[in-house]
């Protein structure tokens, strides 16, 4: 790795990225508005640099506080994750502990006769 950073911005936004000797790089913007922008890349065996833009997340309202964001969610028939306390929050208020749910589990077969 030739260079790694990371820089908070005067806007609260976040820039991270790193570049490696063999031209590979990646860079990303965690915007205040909830989504990532970024761009990586890489030099290909001709020697061309290809560079590719993406952007993932849904957009909130930065000034919006956390719970108005969260509310927001519930109010178009969706739950929403309230990760301070780690719960699934259902539209009609019930809750489900997310430390509680077994991602993966095996399970055994089923047989019928």
């Amino acid at each position: 790795t030739l260079r790694k950073y990371r820089e908070d911005n005067e806007d609260g936004s976040i820039t991270w990225g790193f570049e490696n000797d063999d031209g590979t790089f990646k860079e990303e913007i965690i915007g205040t508005d909830c989504v990532t922008r970024g761009k990586y890349g890489y030099i290909d065996p001709d020697g061309v640099r290809r560079e590719y833009s993406y952007s993932s997340g849904i957009p909130c309202d930065p000034a919006a506080s956390k719970s108005d964001n969260e509310q927001a969610g519930s109010s178009n028939n969706e739950g929403y994750i309230d990760y301070q306390n780690n719960r699934y929050v259902l539209p009609n208020g019930d809750s489900v502990d997310l430390d509680k749910m077994v991602k993966n589990r095996a399970r055994k077969p089923v047989y019928r006769n």
